[in-house]
């Protein structure tokens, strides 16, 4: 008999298909439909219609106009020229806008032009290699050169970080819900590092390929002519952070500085380095190739408190770029506190995950502790989401013997196995709270399980998961050589992470009873918008009944799904409270005398459900 292994293969793969996309929909926080996905660069600074350019408002300087005209020509050209006409065009451009300050007269469409103006102007710069990270915009032309020296303001980062720059114009990610942004003066770029520097504490826990904030602006300044009483004007490209510095000094007058808070994320997404699938990172959890682990959005800031955001189930830390753009666009949260991540491939054995994320916070507080006796380290805030949740109570809590005990009958020091499992053992099953964790914060967490575990799809699922032969086999071997000791859970496979969601596993059972430290404070945000087979009212996969947690300070109930929650605006707000919180505690701590001064509430510049959310405080 003949075997059409061609239609075979094709058959397996439209049933994996068809689960990836049932347990994309149950589980992921992926958005499966929607606008195709772009990122533009800055328009010519004017309009054209056929071959006639558009008047320039009657404010604009004649002489900014030629230089526009010419610069726009050499653009279109190709000609390295651009970058000196828009240079002069700038040049041109700036000291109108301050002029215009002085009695609060400037023409808006004057800084609109100045904004594409400074965008072409950069984008020509790198095109044609005159921009130098570090240095500056370096133009040669027959007539000498000229350099524009770079100034950051406020930036945790090095000049020579800002390795390329992307001016912001228009772009569409998928996994944002909205654009945050802040109207002003200067223009919104990412800009990226593609290479490390260790020039930063904590290096390693930098991303290889970090993109971040930045707002540029050019403005000219006076300067002594060889130390003459004689100036001349000097232009500058100045960068600043748009995360701490809010406003801009112009001439005698302070203007809103610029931002977008959503660009680097978007452009990650968009033209960054290409994520793993989340979904063939469950499946093949071993191409973990040193991507995964605790990592930093930002060089170390002291004085700032660490909150580290752990997604969940078939998921990656885009889930949260919506939670992250608009706590940064809260005035006051980037003053405080700076965002760390973790990255785990979830179809690792849960409690690999856990201690992976324990050791490596280890690492990042031993080596930063080195440079400066920071309280803020000691701080650390953990907000998980489903499954993240799960990992950041497994931070705050003592296993004692409870973790082994449920899934062995023998002490781990009779156990019959070589140096290296025995120690991954005690690694997995044996914690205590990390001390510097003081707070953690759970969304819509299974601390009891979900029924979904249960289901055929969960069944599935959980088989679809290939660990690493060389795990498999290991695990077998100390199954074989200590018969009847482990617990039915572990004796025949290593439990998967949908294993471990089942509301009769041990092992969670276990942990939801595991003593957490008393210094940490505990909050719940719970999905109320959905009812499911098995779990009664929750958020569609998670019930209610199961996303509670003893001991809580409060817990906020939001009508909306498993996979919207964690950006939703009342969820923001909620965080952003108990942060508000934390930080008065922080300072009462270190310096009780200090009266903070971070608002209990804020409200975010979008449209909130229809439904109210309800906040519970709870203490039992």
């Amino acid at each position: 008999m003949l075997i059409n292994r061609s239609s075979e293969n094709s058959g397996m793969d439209v049933q994996r298909a068809l689960l990836s996309f049932w347990m994309l929909i149950l589980f992921s926080g992926c958005s499966l439909v929607g606008e195709k996905q772009f990122w533009c660069q800055p328009d010519l600074p004017y309009r054209q219609v056929g071959q006639t350019i558009c008047a320039y408002p009657p404010s604009m300087p004649e002489s900014s106009a030629n230089e526009l005209n010419f610069a726009a020509y050499c653009d279109r050209t190709g000609s390295p020229d651009a970058t000196a006409h828009y240079l002069n065009a700038l040049e041109q451009l700036w000291p109108t806008l301050e002029s215009g300050t002085v009695d609060r007269k400037y023409d808006p469409q004057i800084l609109d032009i100045y904004h594409r103006t400074l965008g072409r102007f950069l984008v020509c710069a790198q095109r044609h290699r005159q921009y130098v990270p570090g240095a500056g915009v370096v133009i040669h032309r027959e007539g000498g050169t000229r350099t524009v020296p770079i100034r950051l303001i406020g930036l945790p980062w090095k000049p020579s970080d800002l390795q390329v720059i992307y001016p912001v114009q228009a772009y569409h990610a998928d996994s944002l819900t909205r654009q945050v942004k802040r109207p002003g003066w200067g223009l919104p770029i990412v800009a990226r590092r593609k290479s490390p520097s260790h020039a930063h504490p904590g290096e390693q826990f930098l991303l290889p390929d970090s993109t971040f904030s930045v707002t540029a602006i050019l403005k000219t300044e006076a300067v002594a002519v060889n130390d003459t009483e004689y100036t001349t004007s000097q232009p500058v490209l100045e960068f600043y952070n748009p995360l701490d510095v809010t406003e801009l000094s112009v001439a005698a007058d302070s203007q809103p500085l610029a931002a977008d808070f959503s660009a680097p994320f978007a452009f990650n997404e968009i033209c960054g380095t290409s994520e793993v699938d989340p979904f063939e990172w469950f499946i093949h959890p071993e191409m973990d190739d040193g991507e995964t682990g605790l990592f930093f959005l930002d060089p170390w800031q002291p004085g700032k408190i660490p909150v580290v955001l752990i997604h969940g189930l078939l998921s990656s830390p885009r889930t949260w770029v919506n939670m992250a753009s608009e706590l940064r666009s809260i005035p006051g949260f980037s003053d405080r506190y700076q965002i760390w991540g973790f990255h785990y491939a979830t179809g690792q054995p849960f409690f690999n995950s856990a201690a992976k994320l324990r050791g490596d916070l280890n690492v990042a507080l031993a080596e930063l502790k080195q440079n400066s006796n920071d309280p803020a380290l000691d701080h650390i805030v953990l907000i998980g989401h489903s499954m993240g949740g799960l990992i950041a109570k497994a931070q705050i809590s003592y296993s004692n013997d409870y973790m082994w005990q449920a899934i062995a009958n023998r002490p781990l020091s009779n156990i019959n196995a070589d140096h290296a499992s025995r120690n991954k053992l005690y690694e997995n099953f044996y914690f205590a709270p990390q001390p510097s964790v003081r707070r953690a914060i759970f969304i819509a967490v299974p601390h009891r399980g979900s029924t979904l575990a249960t289901r055929v799809v969960g069944q599935i699922g959980s088989t679809l998961v290939q660990p690493d032969p060389r795990v498999r086999a290991s695990h077998r071997q100390l199954v074989a050589n200590n018969p009847g000791v482990f617990s039915r859970e572990v004796r025949y496979r290593i439990p998967t992470s949908i294993d471990l969601l089942k509301s009769d596993s041990t092992l969670l059972r276990t942990l939801y009873c595991l003593p957490v430290n008393n210094n940490v404070r505990m909050h719940s945000i719970i999905g109320d918008g959905r009812l499911s087979i098995g779990d009664g009212r929750g958020d569609g996969v998670v019930g209610i009944t199961s996303a509670r947690h003893p001991g809580v300070d409060s817990e906020l109930y939001v009508p909306t799904t498993h996979t919207e929650i964690h950006g939703r605006p009342e969820t923001v707000c909620e965080v952003w409270r108990i942060l508000s919180e934390h930080h008065s505690q922080y300072l009462n701590e270190i310096s009780p005398q200090v009266v903070p001064d971070i608002p209990a509430t804020t409200e975010l510049n979008t449209t909130n459900s229809t439904q109210s959310a309800r906040i519970v405080a709870s203490g039992n």
